[in-house]
C-alpha cells in the first residue's frame, strides 16, 4: 500500500492509496490490551458483523506493528457522518446494530496471550464502591461553599435513595445467577455505543471505535445508549422509549434482563461521575454544576421514562 495522502483527525490519521481509505491510529504500548481488543474485532467481522470498521491485518498477518513510541494498527476509514438519533430511521438502523453486534458477538474467547476484560458479575462490588463514594461526597459537600456543593447536597437524597434500591434490586433479580449462565454465553460489550462512534453511510449505520470494549451483559451497551440519549435530550423526545422497544423486538431481553436494565437505569451513574470529579480530582468544570441542575430538573421526566419502560416489556 502507498500512501497519496495523509491527514491527522485528532486520535487517527486518516491514510489515502488513491482508490481506499484506512485510518491508522497508534495507541500506547500495552500489546496485551490491545491484543484483545482487535480480536474482538477480528472475531465480529467473521462471525458476519460487516457494518464495522475492518481490521486490516499486515501481510505477516499480524494485527498491529510495534513504533518507535508505540503500537499503531490499521482499519478501513468509513465515509459518512455521525449518527442523528433524532431522526427515527437512523435511530432504529443503531439500535438494529447494537443488538446485531451483540448477537453475533457471542461465544468469544480471547486469546491466551492477551490482557482480556471481563466484567461479568462485577455490578455488585462496584456500585457498593459507588455509594460509598456518593456518602463520602455528601460529607465533604457540608462542608464547602461552591455551587456545585449547593447543588449536589439539593440531589443527594435523591441519589443515594436510588442507588440503594438499584443496588437491592440485583439481589432480588438474581444477578449472581445470571452472570454464572452469562460466563458461558461469553458475550462482547462495546462500551462506547455513542453518536460520535456510529457512523451513517446512507442508507445504513456502521460502528467505529472498539477502544472499550468489554465482556459483559449486553444491558451494559443497551443501558447506556437509553442514559446518553435521555440526557442528551432531558429525557423527553421518547427515544429511551423506542431505543428499548427496536432492541427488544431485535434480540428480545429475558425478563431477568428486562429488570436489570431498570435497575442500571436507576443508579446514578452520572452524579456519581460528577460528583468523583469535583471532590477527588484536580479539575473542576464549570459544566459539572449545570450537569448536576440538569439531573435535578428532568428527575421527574426521567421517573416517568422508566416507568414507560417498564409497561412496554408487559405482555
Amino acid at each position: 500500500m502507498y500512501p497519496k495522502n495523509i491527514t491527522n483527525l485528532g486520535s487517527v490519521w486518516k491514510v489515502s492509496t488513491g482508490g481506499r481509505s484506512f485510518a491508522l491510529k497508534k495507541v500506547g504500548t500495552d500489546s496485551r490490551r490491545l491484543l484483545f481488543n482487535l480480536s474482538v474485532m477480528d472475531y465480529l467481522w467473521e462471525r458476519g458483523f460487516h457494518r464495522m470498521s475492518r481490521l486490516i491485518k499486515n501481510t505477516d498477518g499480524r494485527m498491529y506493528v510495534e513504533c518507535t513510541d508505540g503500537l499503531a494498527f490499521l482499519t478501513e476509514w468509513i465515509e459518512g457522518r455521525h449518527v442523528n438519533f433524532l431522526n427515527r430511521f437512523e435511530l432504529k438502523k443503531s439500535v438494529h446494530l447494537l443488538a446485531e453486534m451483540h448477537l453475533l458477538g457471542e461465544g468469544f474467547d480471547p486469546p491466551k496471550n492477551c490482557h482480556p476484560r471481563n466484567d461479568i458479575g462485577q455490578w455488585e462490588e462496584k456500585w457498593r464502591r459507588r455509594i460509598e463514594d456518593l456518602e463520602k461526597m455528601a460529607v465533604l459537600s457540608l462542608d464547602g461553599r461552591t455551587s456545585f456543593d449547593v447543588e449536589f447536597q439539593k440531589i443527594y437524597p435523591f441519589s443515594i435513595k436510588d442507588a440503594w434500591e438499584a443496588l437491592d434490586a440485583l439481589s432480588l433479580i438474581g444477578y449472581g445467577s445470571y452472570c454464572l449462565k452469562l460466563q458461558n454465553k461469553r458475550p462482547i460489550c462495546h462500551r462506547d455505543f455513542v453518536y460520535h462512534n456510529i457512523i451513517y453511510q446512507e442508507p445504513n449505520v456502521y460502528l467505529i471505535d472498539f477502544d472499550y470494549c468489554v465482556q459483559d451483559s449486553r444491558v451494559t451497551d443497551l443501558a447506556r445508549f437509553v442514559r446518553t440519549c435521555g440526557k442528551r435530550y432531558n429525557w423527553k423526545e421518547g427515544l429511551a422509549e423506542e431505543i428499548v422497544y427496536w432492541y427488544h423486538r431485535y434480540y428480545p431481553l429475558s425478563l431477568r434482563e428486562q429488570e436489570l436494565l431498570l435497575a442500571v437505569l436507576k443508579f446514578p451513574h452520572e452524579i456519581w461521575r460528577a460528583g468523583h470529579r469535583w471532590y477527588f480530582s484536580s479539575r473542576r468544570p464549570r459544566e459539572l454544576v449545570e450537569l448536576i441542575k440538569q439531573e435535578l430538573s428532568c428527575r421527574g421526566e426521567k421517573i416517568q421514562v422508566l416507568r414507560r419502560i417498564r409497561e412496554g416489556f408487559t405482555p
